[in-house]
């Protein structure tokens, strides 16, 4: 039952954020932002799993903690809805290690490993205005 809840955590989190990116016009960048961070995640999996970076230190690159940044990355604009964000990631944080899928190291160094490269995604995103023309010089 545990694990089922621990299951259910990322797709609440991304049915909330794509509600609020809907209500505040933003879902088409934030979408793509998204999908940007999968890839980059994916790419994170890949490499880790072909050079075996973490298994070297007796640990694992966490994916599921990789997947739950873009996500509060997305909150960080609305306050109420980040402490929302911000319990669940932590409530899921401590279920992976009761679980055992993760260690709070595999959680807190992958979290320092993605967290500044999908920041720099999203500020590169979050300069991109759809509704406005190309700037000259």
């Amino acid at each position: 039952m545990i694990a089922f809840i621990a299951d259910l955590f990322t797709p609440v989190l991304l049915v909330m954020v794509l509600i609020l990116s809907f209500q505040n016009q933003h879902l088409c960048r934030n979408l793509l932002f998204l999908l940007a961070s999968l890839l980059i995640i994916t790419l994170h999996y890949q490499l880790d799993a072909y050079w075996q970076i973490w298994a070297r230190y007796d640990h694992d690159y966490s994916s599921h903690t990789a997947v739950l940044v873009p996500l509060v990355i997305l909150t960080i604009g609305f306050r109420k809805w980040l402490a929302v964000a911000m319990f669940l990631c932590l409530a899921y944080f401590w279920l992976m290690t009761k679980l055992g899928y993760h260690t709070l190291v595999d959680i807190v160094s992958t979290l320092i490993f993605v967290t500044p490269q999908l920041w720099l995604v999203f500020t590169g995103f979050n300069r991109w205005k759809p509704d406005q023309p190309p700037v000259e010089k």
